[in-house]
């Protein structure tokens, strides 16, 4: 009961894209608005491949590589607690494994492929986040 009164009033004060779950779908249409504002065109969002999700699939404004984008929030800035973080070396081989396989359900690997990291990080709820885009994050 505590909790569902927290979640209430945090909506009410417009603190829900802080909470653990929502704030991936709040940091998600962040940086697909991102992409836009930067013409990419995005053709997926929380795209399943096998057993996995992959955050966006974008098409880069070159207009023929394919960007796959992991999407990380924060709501500290501290060095420490920065979404980057996040992407450690197992998630970034889970994005390459994921990508390898939508490549190759897909047939589309006539097309040049990237993987890119956006971090959005928003310390104050009345404050615009600021938001981090880190091209060609994982090697493919």
């Amino acid at each position: 009961m505590k909790r569902l009164i927290s979640n209430v009033r945090d909506w009410l004060q417009g603190r829900n894209h802080h909470r653990i779950g929502q704030s991936g779908r709040w940091a998600e249409r962040i940086a697909a608005q991102h992409l836009k504002t930067r013409r990419y065109r995005i053709l997926a969002t929380n795209l399943r491949v096998g057993r996995g999700e992959l955050d966006l699939l974008a098409l880069d404004p070159d207009k023929t590589t394919h960007v796959v984008v992991e999407v990380k929030a924060a709501t500290s800035d501290a060095p420490r607690w920065r979404p980057e973080h996040h992407a450690n070396p197992a998630k970034q081989r889970q994005l390459l494994r994921l990508t390898q396989q939508l490549i190759k359900q897909r047939s589309l690997g006539h097309h040049p492929w990237r993987i890119d990291l956006i971090t959005v990080t928003q310390t104050e709820p009345d404050t615009p986040p600021t938001i981090r885009h880190h091209t060609n994050f994982v090697q493919l």
